[in-house]
């Protein structure tokens, strides 16, 4: 998966030439709303002036950039924004189902990270406490799950295995005060392809939802669905497989990843997505310009510079 591969889609290279060098280094152009004043305010230092305005100049490319887009797609999660002539239009696609299975299948997680720095040491009160709180909340779950909407008898059942699974294992460490840690590593195990089955059926209910409401947008925008922008937002911890990368990925085809198609990581709100995306076409096309190479700015500017200058500062022996 990657945010930045592949050449900028028709951006001409004269257009783009009067952007600064320095455009690779993301903290220059800043993220805020507004334009500051190009004159130099009273007492500023005139170079500091100076960069202010191309920070400025910069901003005001990258919104350009992102309204001649049409339309963008941006993945928030559960929520998918249609981002249309400065309009947006946002539904959940996510169904209540995939959460409720989450919330049974982070019951091995939640004692795991509880446990795994107290094995082979008794449990202090806290530890104690915390266990007799969690059960009951493990058990007022389990009684909640008779009658929800959408769940078949089989994930009933596996998820009612998880639960009663890890019951037995609070009671059996609570009435000994102590885990150990081959204890801890075989409940953990035992969840394991519990845990799996679990995560098959929240994918699919998440799929099955994203794919309902793209198939229904994607009718709306006709021939403009192969001009479509798509930017996933997501952390860095779970990018590799991200569901709804792969998604698009296939929808949109060979040839979508890094030119029509993005991940924005660490990233978490829609404005952030966009914004990242019009650096993105900002910065290759200044690369366009200035190096004849889309991905020369994907790289620090002072890359190859910094590079020279360590070899020196630590010469290889």
């Amino acid at each position: 998966m990657t945010s930045l591969t592949i050449p900028s889609r028709g951006i001409a290279a004269r257009g783009l030439a009067a952007a600064a060098l320095a455009l690779s280094l993301a903290a220059c152009a800043g993220s805020g709303p507004g334009a500051p004043s190009t004159a130099a305010a009273p007492n500023k230092d005139a170079l500091v002036a100076l960069n202010d305005t191309f920070r400025a100049s910069y901003r005001d490319l990258r919104k350009w950039r992102i309204d001649t887009l049409d339309p963008i797609l941006v993945v928030q999660f559960d929520d998918l924004h249609l981002v249309r002539n400065g309009q947006t239009r946002t539904e959940t696609f996510t169904p209540p189902i995939y959460h409720e299975f989450k919330a049974i299948a982070h019951i091995p997680l939640a004692l795991y990270v509880k446990l795994a720095r107290v094995p082979e040491r008794p449990f202090d009160r806290a530890v104690l406490d915390w266990l007799t709180a969690y059960m009951k909340q493990v058990q007022a779950a389990d009684a909640s799950l008779d009658g929800r909407p959408g769940w078949t008898a089989e994930q009933l059942r596996l998820h009612r295995k998880i639960v009663a699974d890890s019951l037995a294992f609070m009671e059996k460490i609570g009435a000994a005060e102590q885990v150990s840690d081959a204890q801890l590593t075989a409940y953990t195990r035992a969840m394991r392809p519990l845990v799996l089955a679990s995560a098959d059926a929240a994918a699919k209910a998440q799929l099955d939802g994203l794919h309902a409401l793209v198939t229904k947008w994607r009718a709306e925008l006709g021939p403009r669905w192969s001009h479509v922008d798509v930017v996933v937002l997501g952390p860095k911890q779970p990018r590799p497989g991200n569901v709804q990368y792969e998604y698009f990925r296939r929808a949109m085809g060979p040839g979508a990843e890094g030119r029509r198609l993005w991940y924005a990581e660490g990233v978490f709100d829609k404005d952030g997505g966009l914004n990242l995306l019009g650096t993105i076409l900002v910065d290759r096309g200044a690369s366009i310009a200035f190096f004849d190479d889309p991905k020369r700015l994907e790289r620090d500017l002072l890359a190859d510079a910094a590079r020279k200058h360590l070899d020196r500062m630590f010469p290889r022996r």
